[in-house]
């Protein structure tokens, strides 16, 4: 039998993200395994052309970088206070490619995930995101769905 010792939670900063983190803080608790935290920027100019208008694309990317490094360094604070070590995570690509790619270097055992992400422009998890890992990851990801009330 394998055991969880390395466990993964891909999150954007949203109210969602965390309800998974509640459950991985829980496991990583009872099995004494590592969290490790990432956020990834998906920075596509084709996403982003309404704003090319006001912004120059460097700009956007940089902005888009500054707000997903600013939500992961929260989350990873908010872990922290719970007196859990947290590994950070920062890439910048394609979503599910960096996270497949994360999986791998680092031998994560478990990926624990919301069902439901943010949306707008600071977006970058979607259920579709959840559905390709689930499907494409070479561990057992735990999808976590919100409360009935926070999914109203």
């Amino acid at each position: 039998m394998a055991f969880i010792k390395k466990i993964l939670i891909p999150t954007d900063g949203s109210e969602y993200s965390r309800y998974a983190t509640d459950y991985a803080i829980n496991l990583c608790d009872a099995l004494d395994a590592e969290i490790t935290l990432i956020s990834v920027a998906d920075i596509r100019y084709e996403m982003y052309d309404v704003y090319s208008e006001v912004h120059a694309v460097g700009n956007v990317e940089e902005l888009i970088r500054e707000q997903v490094s600013r939500a992961l360094d929260q989350h990873a604070a908010e872990i922290e206070r719970r007196g859990v070590k947290v590994r950070k995570v920062l890439r910048v690509g394609d979503i599910i490619q960096e996270i497949l790619d994360v999986i791998q270097k680092e031998e994560i055992d478990l990926v624990v995930i919301g069902t439901h992400g943010r949306k707008g422009i600071s977006h970058f998890l979607l259920g579709s995101t959840t559905e390709k890992l689930v499907r494409s990851a070479p561990c057992p990801v735990l999808t976590v769905r919100p409360p009935k009330e926070a999914g109203k």
